[in-house]
Parts: C-alpha cells; sequence; structure tokens
C-alpha cells in the first residue's frame, strides 16, 4: 500500500473507535422498580379508559389489561421502600399486607381482562372505578 491509501485506511479505522454508541448498546438491562410496574399499571387503565369513554373497546384491550395485570404481580415482589425501612417485625406484617393488596388488585385486573374481551363499556368503565378504589386504598395505605 502506498503511504496515501495507508494513511486514509488508518484515518477511517480511527473513526470507527469514536463513532457514537446507540444508547441500545450502551444500556444495561437493570430490573425493573416499584414505579416502573406502577407507571405501566397506571398507562395501561388509561389506555382502557380512553377506550371506553369513547364507547368503542379495540381489540387490543385485553392485551393492554395483561399487560396492566402482569405488572402488578411483578410489583408484589417489590415492596414500597417505607415498608422495607420498617423494624422486621412491622416490616412482614407490613409487607403481608402490601402483598394482599397486590392480589385485590390482580384478581380486580383479571376481572378487567374479561370484560374488556367482551367489549362491553359500561362493564369496563365500572371496574375500571373499582380498580380506581382499590389504587386509592393502597396508596393510602402503602405509599410513601
Amino acid at each position: 500500500m502506498n503511504v496515501m491509501l495507508q494513511t486514509i485506511v488508518i484515518w477511517a479505522m480511527g473513526l470507527s473507535l469514536m463513532a457514537p454508541v446507540s444508547a441500545a448498546e450502551t444500556a444495561t438491562e437493570q430490573p425493573a422498580s416499584l414505579a416502573d410496574h406502577m407507571s405501566a399499571i397506571k398507562s395501561s387503565l388509561r389506555a382502557i379508559k380512553r377506550m371506553a369513554d369513547g364507547g368503542q373497546i379495540s381489540d387490543d384491550a385485553v392485551a393492554i389489561a395483561q399487560k396492566a395485570r402482569q405488572a402488578a404481580v411483578a410489583a408484589r415482589e417489590l415492596p414500597p421502600k417505607n415498608i422495607v425501612m420498617l423494624p422486621e417485625a412491622e416490616r412482614d406484617k407490613q409487607i403481608q399486607a402490601y402483598q394482599a393488596a397486590i392480589d385485590v388488585m390482580v384478581a380486580e385486573l383479571a376481572t378487567l381482562e374479561t370484560l374488556a374481551g367482551s367489549k362491553d363499556a359500561a362493564k369496563v368503565l365500572a371496574q375500571l372505578a373499582k380498580l380506581s378504589d382499590v389504587e386509592k386504598d393502597g396508596h393510602q395505605r402503602f405509599r410513601q
């Protein structure tokens, strides 16, 4: 190779080493937090509510409700920080109470899945109201 060609090849190799790395390549998989799961639940329920408010429950509603239920199941294993910081005797009781509250939410989300499949907007809205009550109760009892 002549000197000019070698210089170009070395220069090009240097550029490839300096090329920006995409976010996907640099992102390390971190486990989802409790906040991530709760956010997934909230956004899923909002999407279903928009459908029901419009009187049109789409075919996607069941999958969206399943996503919310799966997030709730995952959240069951991640108690809020304020519970984790309690003394051990109190912590165990509060974790059991938190998990029981999440179990109620999971059951209500399973009902929502069924109702979303029926595409009955009125029943879906009624179930969303129940889920709102479950959310309020849980936040009063366990939110930091």
